[in-house]
């Protein structure tokens, strides 16, 4: 067990023997205290932040490793993180962090050399912006020129794209289950009837109405030849004859 107090002074304690082991002094009182996993001390007075490495076994000359944050923001805490070689500082001015060799517990790793190289790879890829990520070689170290709001207005295009996507894919979810194959089939094959009925429909009247607009042009065509046509007197007197 370690105390610190505003002597400035640091006991180590045997808990079995309620003795103090060793006693260190420091340059000031110590605020905060943390032990990592493998057994290193941190130490914190002002904007000062001291490691020990073996502090239980013998009394140290001198500690491990220091470091001292911005001048004047004394440190409020410290902690060391688990499996990792990294102190954690909150001072007044936010929080900084340290590395600290051989602090931490190794955490071996027992993937093979593949996976793990395709998760590093996953893991550089999620902090890239898909419209960077590009498979066409030529594309590749070039710049785009497009003006601001044509990248506006392809990203607009894109996110309504994927709108729709999405909404068609919360349909089918949604009537997953609930409809026979057999409705689904009937509902498919109306649904291409009333298409094809309606360009049926459409070719009729597009014809209907072409040939009444020709019979109208031949009406007008042969419209000038009726004051040659003979009258009803005559053609009665020539049959009489």
């Amino acid at each position: 067990m370690v105390t610190t107090g505003t002597d400035s002074r640091m006991k180590v304690w045997d808990l079995r023997k309620y003795e103090c082991v060793h006693d260190y002094f420091t340059r000031g009182p110590a605020f905060a205290t943390d032990i990592s996993q493998k057994g290193l001390l941190s130490v914190t007075y002002g904007n000062t932040v001291e490691v020990w490495k073996d502090w239980e076994a013998e009394k140290q000359k001198e500690p491990y490793m220091s470091h001292k944050v911005q001048k004047g923001s004394s440190i409020l805490t410290c902690k060391f993180s688990p499996f990792e070689d990294f102190l954690g500082l909150g001072h007044y001015k936010g929080f900084s962090s340290i590395i600290v060799p051989g602090s931490g517990e190794a955490n071996y790793t027992f993937e093979a050399m593949a996976p793990r190289k395709e998760a590093l790879v996953h893991e550089v890829l999620e902090k890239l912006q898909p419209s960077t990520i590009s498979l066409d070689q030529a594309k590749i170290g070039t710049i785009d020129r497009a003006s601001k709001e044509i990248k506006e207005q392809e990203r607009k295009e894109e996110l309504a794209e994927w709108m729709s996507k999405k909404k068609t894919k919360e349909k089918k979810k949604k009537t997953k289950g609930r409809q026979k194959i057999g409705r689904t089939m009937a509902r498919s094959q109306r649904q291409q009837f009333e298409k094809q009925r309606d360009s049926m429909r459409q070719e009729m009247e597009k014809k209907y109405n072409k040939d009444r607009e020709e019979k109208e042009l031949i009406h007008k065509d042969l419209a000038f030849l009726e004051g040659f046509a003979p009258k009803k007197d005559e053609e009665e007197k020539v049959n009489d004859e």
